[in-house]
């Protein structure tokens, strides 16, 4: 019954048949349409199929360049226009703060990203960490985000935690972690100018 119900999210799939996988539940047309709409949501226009496995033809709306992108690039807003010469640096960012947990030991993560829950993914943290986004500030480019994350680390340098204590907990990002009993500071700190 509850393949059905799968099923039924995409009745051009019931009529067509067009399914590659059992636990693939959409249909070609959705699926490229899925594609269009990550597309549109970050600026780009799908231009077709790119040559590499994985990879889109898209056009810059901003800037009509075009360049071939990885789907999960787009999907996740984690690229940038190399031919208008445009780095991260020049790019608005977020700095953020996380309260994570893990196996009963709690901490606080300082950091700055375009997106920041996709670069949580990236600390290689163990599956079973819980966190909690506390707070997010917009910059508008990286430089400045920067700035404002290593001036905030400067001021709340009481209540870092050794970066060699943290390894345990990240493959990376351990060096801008806090305690968590600072969680009060650390938020007063962060909502103040820079």
């Amino acid at each position: 019954m509850n393949d059905i119900k799968k099923w039924l999210r995409c009745l051009r799939t019931c009529i067509s048949g067009d399914v590659r996988r059992a636990d693939e539940m959409t249909c070609s047309t959705c699926r490229y349409q899925g594609w269009v709409d990550d597309a549109r949501r970050v600026g780009l226009v799908l231009l077709g199929q790119g040559i590499k496995k994985g990879y889109m033809r898209y056009r810059f709306s901003e800037c009509g360049h075009e360049r071939e992108l990885y789907r999960e690039a787009v999907k996740n807003n984690a690229f940038i226009c190399n031919q208008c010469n445009v780095t991260a640096w020049d790019s608005p960012a977020t700095v953020y703060l996380f309260r994570m947990e893990y196996d009963g030991f709690e901490w606080l993560k300082l950091g700055y990203s375009k997106n920041p829950m996709e670069r949580r993914k990236k600390y290689g943290l163990p599956n079973e960490t819980n966190f909690e986004l506390l707070f997010e500030r917009r910059f508008s480019d990286g430089h400045q985000v920067f700035e404002f994350e290593q001036l905030k680390l400067t001021e709340l340098a009481e209540f870092r935690i050794p970066a060699v204590d943290m390894v345990r907990y990240h493959a990376s990002g351990a060096r801008e972690c806090l305690k968590i009993e600072a969680m009060e500071s650390v938020l007063e700190s962060l909502s103040r100018a820079g």
